[in-house]
């Protein structure tokens, strides 16, 4: 059972009190004896040497009364009491170190408190409490290192993750901190600012990934224009994603061959409204080079060839798309290799004879040229 400073105060201050005044009293019957007397005095010496003076002094007060006129028990027993009173007043002294030990432990001010208690242990060495509570104050001490270890050991993780912009993480950290030294203000301010710092990053995130939805639904039906515009939002958003940036370089790729491909086909447009039939088909030929897949420039030389009474030859490698016999016949010869000049078009086509070709170009020949050397001729029938 733990006394505190009070109570050890009280409890010594009531057994000097018993054993100096209720001890005085006069014990009946005892006897006198000389070795009783003896007794009495090796007893009482004995108690004084080890420092126990109150039962030192009970003893002397009992061998003077067996042998009242001998001054050897009174010196001794005047003697007692002088270590008696020097005794109060060294437990007055503790006492009141020791309660102000005890107050600056309660305030947690541990290295006043070990101060006080090492000075209580010095006024009287026999106490243990001093140094029990100086032994407790140290296991406190030990465990708050330990805890202030943890605790800046979470807050650099923590900032750490704030830096590379890994919020979560990071919030998980700040709040093992928190757990840690509860009284820090620091670690959930932090989680506060976090967390709304992340639920705006949440909401711009849905945001990008919406407008890269929508990018993407817009490049799959070919609206270039608008796609691009979508991206350009998403990169203006993200700088540091590179997925917006390369769709807009692939999309001016595609828009400088789309603008080549409008071109020709207005042209081709143009030229059948003149009626320059020929002219026009060489011009949606090229368009159809550029995409071959696109429907209205094939149309329109089908077109083309069901209005002309003509004899169409082709020559290609390979073929890439096929016309019908319309009002014009329509030979085309995929040849597997790539010819290097007209000439050896029209040598393929006429075998070889320079002087039929000749008067034949003269008569009705119109050649045109493409891409890849790819040669188109148109024989009048």
């Amino acid at each position: 059972m733990r006394f505190n400073t009070r109570m050890i105060r009280k409890l010594f201050l009531f057994t000097i009190f018993f054993f100096t005044f209720i001890l005085e009293v006069p014990v009946q019957g005892q006897g006198n004896s000389p070795d009783e007397y003896k007794a009495a005095i090796a007893k009482a010496d004995e108690y004084f040497k080890k420092g126990d003076y109150i039962n030192a002094k009970s003893s002397y007060q009992y061998a003077s009364r067996l042998s009242p006129e001998d001054q050897y028990p009174k010196d001794r027993l005047a003697e007692t009491v002088v270590k008696l009173r020097e005794k109060m007043a060294r437990m007055e002294e503790y006492t009141a170190v020791l309660t102000e030990a005890d107050n600056f432990y309660r305030k947690k001010e541990y290295e006043q408190a070990i101060g006080k208690y090492r000075e209580a242990s010095k006024i009287i060495p026999s106490e243990g409490y001093p140094e029990e509570k100086i032994r407790e104050i140290e296991g406190v001490k030990d465990e708050a290192r330990k805890k202030q270890v943890a605790y800046d050991d979470a807050i650099h993780r923590a900032d750490k993750f704030v830096k590379y912009r890994k919020y979560e993480e990071a919030i998980e950290s700040y709040r093992l901190a928190a757990e840690t030294l509860p009284a820090e203000e620091y670690p959930r301010t932090r989680i506060e600012e976090l967390e709304i710092e992340l639920e705006a990053l949440v909401e711009a995130r849905n945001a990008y990934e919406s407008i890269i939805d929508n990018a993407d639904r817009l490049y799959s039906l070919k609206y270039y224009e608008n796609a691009k515009g979508e991206y350009q939002k998403a990169a203006d958003a993200r700088p540091e994603d590179e997925y917006p940036k390369s769709m807009i370089a692939e999309i001016d790729k595609l828009l400088v061959k789309k603008t080549e491909f409008d071109k020709l086909v207005e042209a081709g447009d143009a030229q059948y409204m003149d009626k320059q039939l020929e002219s026009a088909k060489q011009q949606y030929q090229r368009a159809l080079k550029i995409y071959p897949s696109e429907s209205y420039p094939r149309d329109m030389i089908d077109k083309i060839n069901a209005e002309k009474h003509v004899r169409i030859l082709t020559l290609g490698k390979p073929n890439e798309y096929l016309h019908g016999h319309k009002s014009g016949l329509v030979d085309q010869i995929d040849l597997g290799i790539d010819l290097t000049s007209l000439d050896q078009c029209i040598e393929i086509v006429l075998g070889g004879d320079v002087e039929e070709r000749t008067d034949l170009a003269a008569d009705s020949l119109q050649v045109r040229s493409g891409r890849d050397c790819v040669q188109h001729r148109v024989l009048g029938a």
